[in-house]
């Protein structure tokens, strides 16, 4: 079986390969044009697992929240490598891949909410748990105010952020509950891709959208 992901959420997007039940990941720099260098990345992995990309039964992604570009580039990457290949799709959270990253080494019922700098004076929050086969939403993925993050996050148990989150939601970051946060990435997507297939079955391609938790404002550079 040949199963893989793409994850370009944050700048430090990443490309992973299973074949066979071995793992091959690949970050890319956080200078690297992703429309450019997803595909590239992917067919460098497959080159040295000694496979061919038309063998690809699963293809999973993350769908964000997190970079408006970077999302549309990485699932519309997908939906053209599906469409080639007949892989199916799965859309995964680039949320739950963070919030995996913390939570696949315990036991079921343990929760973590995810809290990201949304800008434009808000953040993007999500609440996970650990469940027996793998992990379940326990709270939508939310646009907050600054003003109001500390306010909506107080019953959180445990916090899930960088330090840009932690500014922008005004909370410090001796706060006890904050765990500093893996960025997402395809290793995680992937893992969670392939139990979210065999829960839910494949993403219909129409329905594989980027996360965005706000209408896209596109901004004007001074000349």
């Amino acid at each position: 079986m040949m199963r893989a992901a793409l994850e370009a959420s944050t700048r430090a997007a990443s490309v992973a390969l299973e074949v066979d039940g071995v793992l091959h990941t690949a970050r890319l720099g956080e200078d690297a044009a992703h429309a450019s260098d997803l595909v590239p990345a992917l067919a460098r992995l497959c080159g040295s697992a000694g496979v061919s990309p038309a063998e690809l039964s699963l293809l999973a992604v993350g769908v964000g929240p997190g970079s408006f570009t970077g999302l549309r580039v990485a699932i519309s990457t997908a939906l053209g490598l599906a469409r080639s290949t007949g892989a199916q799709l799965v859309g995964v959270s680039s949320h739950a891949a963070s919030a995996w990253r913390v939570l696949e080494g315990e036991e079921a019922g343990g929760s973590i909410t995810v809290l990201q700098d949304a800008r434009g004076g808000c953040v993007q929050t999500s609440a996970w748990v650990r469940a027996k086969s793998g992990l379940a939403c326990a709270g939508e993925h939310t646009l907050v105010p600054c003003a109001e993050a500390a306010h909506e996050l107080r019953s959180a148990e445990r916090l899930l952020a960088d330090a840009a989150g932690l500014k922008a939601a005004r909370l410090e970051s001796s706060d006890p509950r904050v765990i500093a946060a893996p960025a997402p990435d395809a290793a995680a997507i992937l893992t969670l891709g392939g139990l979210q297939l065999e829960a839910e079955g494949p993403t219909a391609p129409q329905r594989l959208r980027p996360l965005y938790l706000r209408a896209f404002v596109p901004g004007v550079r001074p000349r």
